[in-house]
């Protein structure tokens, strides 16, 4: 065989075996099983029975595909009025994809020093040169002025061994220095459908607390999966703790103490006011009701309110025990919640409509901040170890299964599930040289292993909550 053939047949073996690990979710998503009942699905592999079809653990991992190179973007006005816009698209969008776990960007050292000069059609571009430089995709992509002198964004993705461009994925847009981030997010995100098989969640957004130093005022904030555009929820100078996502992902509620009391807000309005606490709300998943801790009648307990008004409607527990953290099954039938009756802070399930809370045998002595998987029968929680820090669990509600996600690195608390279960978010002092031990936001694959970290400023940062599609 010439070594021409051979090249040609080795870039066929590289490139299948990559269509088929981006095609397994799909292979697994294809496979529809449908059920009456969590009886009817395998539940030692963590799967549940979600709107009648069967639902598992493994239709949501996050691997590694392949390295993406981002060229330099080329500014093509004829007044250069996109030079800043091209650069800041270019920058964006490295964090964007680097961030999906699903892509490791080229740095941009490795990049071919002919890059800015090798154009950006097909034809012009060297990718014999980018791929001894470690890309297997690359992204080319231009600023261009519309006949009406509005500014218009053009991709274009190539794969580098092959010299194919994946025409599904050719985008233009009409961009502003306002809504450049969006555009990007969009198209980001149909990269990671089209080789993975399910669409990414960079439109989505996380929520938490936010403290620049002890002492001062605590406020809610929301960012994006790769950390930028921080942007504040509050800003009334009190304590504001344990962000939510309300119906719909639309507005966040939270406790605050700005009226002396510790409160839940939900946007502006003051949602539940009982006197003492009136903390960790949730929604359900159709929105309509959240589960909250009041402390109204002297101790911690669960109660569901409805969802808009704030009135109760009934009470989960009543128990001298400190009842708190609920969060709900996907189908709303039940809630998981943290309880000390047995004499530590343990985890507990109860019908979302009231009865005997059971007791969820972790096998660990110190279990805080449940989070129910959005798609099935796992929960995330944070357990303490000898030494007083935390590492993160998952608890598997049919099997009894207890997996360790998180560890060493400092202390790992505050799991919540992305909207999809590939990712979970935290709150970690790894890697803090502060005596105080900053706590930083993280994120890590649902499955754990390597975790990223998100914020980027000197603060404490805790309580992160992923907000839903």
């Amino acid at each position: 065989m010439s070594l021409t053939a051979q090249n040609s047949a080795a870039r066929w073996v590289k490139w299948a075996l990559i269509a088929f690990c981006a095609l397994l979710p799909l292979q697994a998503q294809a496979e529809v099983r449908p059920c009456v009942s969590h009886s009817d699905c395998a539940a030692d592999q963590g799967e549940t029975c979600l709107k009648n079809v069967c639902r598992g653990a493994n239709d949501h991992q996050v691997f590694r595909l392949f390295t993406l190179a981002v060229s330099p973007f080329y500014d093509l006005t004829p007044d250069e009025r996109g030079v800043h816009l091209a650069a800041g698209a270019e920058e964006i969008l490295e964090g964007l994809l680097g961030s999906t776990v699903f892509f490791e960007t080229l740095p941009k050292a490795s990049a071919p020093p002919t890059a800015m000069l090798e154009g950006w059609m097909g034809s012009t571009i060297l990718f014999q040169t980018w791929s001894s430089r470690g890309a297997y995709g690359l992204v080319k992509g231009t600023i261009r002025e519309t006949t009406t002198g509005e500014l218009a964004l053009i991709l274009r993705l190539y794969l580098v061994e092959t010299g194919e461009q994946v025409h599904s994925l050719n985008f233009s847009a009409l961009v502003t220095p306002q809504t450049l981030r969006s555009e990007l997010i969009r198209w980001a995100d149909k990269v990671v459908g089209e080789f993975s098989g399910r669409p990414g969640i960079l439109g989505t957004r996380i929520a938490y607390a936010r403290q620049s130093k002890r002492g001062t005022p605590k406020e809610i904030y929301i960012t994006g999966l790769d950390g930028f555009e921080e942007r504040p929820v509050t800003q009334n100078g009190s304590l504001n703790l344990l962000p939510s996502w309300g119906p719909k992902g639309i507005q966040i509620a939270y406790t605050s103490y700005m009226d002396n009391n510790p409160d839940l807000y939900i946007g502006d309005r003051k949602l539940s006011g009982f006197e003492s606490l009136n903390m960790g709300a949730e929604w359900n998943p159709d929105g309509t009701e959240v589960a909250l801790s009041l402390s109204k009648d002297g101790n911690n307990e669960i109660y569901v309110l409805d969802g808009e008004t704030g009135v109760i409607k009934r009470r989960l527990t009543n128990h001298p025990g400190i009842d708190s953290s609920p969060s709900w099954s996907p189908d709303g039938q039940r809630i998981v919640f943290v309880s000390d009756r047995s004499g530590s802070p343990q985890l507990y399930s109860v019908s979302s409509s009231g009865g005997t809370p059971e007791h969820l045998r972790t096998g660990l002595s110190y279990c805080t901040s449940p989070d129910w998987s959005p798609v099935g029968s796992m929960i995330a929680f944070n357990a303490m170890g000898g030494n007083g820090a935390f590492s993160i669990y998952l608890y598997n509600m049919h099997t009894g299964r207890t997996k360790q996600l998180t560890f060493g690195g400092g202390s790992n608390e505050d799991p919540s599930w992305s909207p999809d279960a590939r990712y979970m978010v935290f709150s970690s002092t790894r890697g803090s040289t502060s005596k105080r031990k900053l706590k930083q936001l993280y994120v890590m694959s649902a499955g754990g292993g390597k975790a990223t970290r998100i914020t980027r400023r000197n603060a404490l940062y805790s309580t992160p909550v992923w907000s839903p599609w």
